[in-house]
């Protein structure tokens, strides 16, 4: 079967000096409700430079408040609890609003500095893929580019008063080129249980819950929200949840970034929990990053629904799990329409039943949803090299700009030249 991958890379263009006004994105699809606020302040672009800068609002929240008050001062810790998201220390977190600028950024200051304050972001296009969360304390080089940026600041016991926060951010065009499909590994999955404690995302757990914990904040979605997700296959049962919790063992081991990225133990292999090489090889001496002593192997936390509902788990036991924000989403292709495999017809364009070649996804997920085709592309079932076996048009996905083919008669996509 025949697919090519379109590409697209963005520009970043300069514009004469001006104040850009001040936006607030609505919340993402899958974001937390409350993860969206307006209250940052106008943004300057500095041309030339590739950059803009912006003070942001430090009454306005826009997520998770935890331990930290707002004041006529500034923010200050008023109320420290121990929390993964804040190692396991004495703290708290305060998560401020979407800013919009006019060009995507890749990097990100943050000034001026506070003791005992660590300033984090991410950032995205609108509707796209957050990045991971990356310390700008003093500045975050990002996995990926976009024009929302979102802070949030992490307090630790003694921390002195936030009194403003300045950010900057730059557009330096040296990310690397996207990869297409998202990460899978190989993990020792264990059961998280916890009802009625918190995660570290503020959640309350409840019985029959559907989240996972990974060992890094890097990745930690919004109570309620599905920002991080990933998706587990276990004896022919697949399941996708959130990341809504710090763990096990460690709170800064987000292995399945590489050594360079990857915030701790970078001279681990990619996708090796720190946990699983302690238990395994006595990798720093057999503990963990804390200092304990590590029991089992541990590289994610599946909460009880999840755990007994969705994979029926008995016990603990080797999963496979794909990160699925790793490829910055759902990668454009197009179809060959000289491919034996599809038959032009109707049907592409109407959503309609048609009927698709007989094969399986291994993860077992089908297309998404019929659709009728606008500008874009066909979408593949991740993780699985053809379409699954299904009655309904595969779901478009919108190309940004020029689209990567135009339909032919019957609605079947052609593949863009070159």
């Amino acid at each position: 079967m025949c697919f090519r991958r379109v590409v697209v890379v963005g520009a970043v263009v300069l514009v004469s000096l001006g104040v850009a006004q001040s936006a607030t994105a609505a919340p993402a699809r899958g974001m937390s409700k409350a993860s969206a606020a307006a209250g940052t302040s106008a943004s300057v672009r500095h041309p030339g430079a590739g950059s803009e800068s912006w003070e942001v609002d430090l009454g306005s929240p826009g997520g998770q408040v935890s331990g930290v008050t707002a004041t006529g001062d500034g923010l200050r810790l008023t109320d420290p609890r121990k929390t993964a998201l804040t190692d396991n220390r004495a703290g708290g977190v305060y998560t401020f609003g979407v800013h919009l600028l006019e060009e995507p950024v890749d990097e990100i200051a943050a000034t001026p500095g506070t003791r005992g304050v660590t300033v984090e972001v991410r950032v995205r296009e609108p509707g796209g893929q957050w990045s991971e969360w990356r310390a700008a304390s003093p500045t975050a080089r990002l996995p990926r580019a976009g024009r929302e940026v979102q802070p949030r600041a992490i307090f630790t016991a003694g921390a002195g008063t936030l009194h403003r926060l300045g950010l900057r951010g730059v557009a330096t065009g040296a990310l690397p080129e996207a990869k297409g499909e998202p990460l899978t590994f190989r993990l020792y999955a264990t059961r998280e249980g916890l009802v009625g404690h918190r995660t570290a995302n503020g959640h309350t757990i409840v019985k029959n819950d559907h989240f996972v914990a990974l060992p890094s904040r890097r990745a930690l979605a919004g109570d309620g929200g599905r920002e991080y997700t990933v998706t587990i296959s276990y004896r022919g049962r697949t399941a996708t949840a959130p990341v809504w919790d710090v763990g096990p063992w460690n709170t800064r081991d987000d292995y399945w970034n590489p050594a360079g990225t990857r915030e701790r133990f970078g001279d681990l292999p990619h996708g090796k929990p720190e946990a699983q090489a302690a238990y395994q090889d006595k990798y720093n001496g057999g503990k963990d990053g804390a200092g304990r002593r590590v029991a089992n192997p541990a590289g994610i936390d599946l909460a009880d629904g999840t755990f007994w509902g969705d994979l029926r788990m008995s016990d603990n036991d080797w999963v496979d799990v794909t990160f699925d924000w790793t490829d910055g989403g759902p990668s454009p292709t197009t179809v060959d329409d000289a491919d034996a495999g599809f038959t032009a017809s109707d049907a592409w364009a109407s959503g309609e039943a048609e009927r698709r070649p007989t094969t399986t996804c291994r993860s077992g997920i089908p297309p998404t949803r019929p659709t009728t085709p606008r500008p874009g592309s066909w979408s593949r079932p991740r993780r699985a090299s053809r379409w699954c076996a299904s009655t309904r048009a595969p779901a478009v996905v919108p190309a940004t700009g020029t689209p990567p083919g135009t339909v032919t008669s019957g609605g079947q996509w052609k593949a863009k030249a070159g």
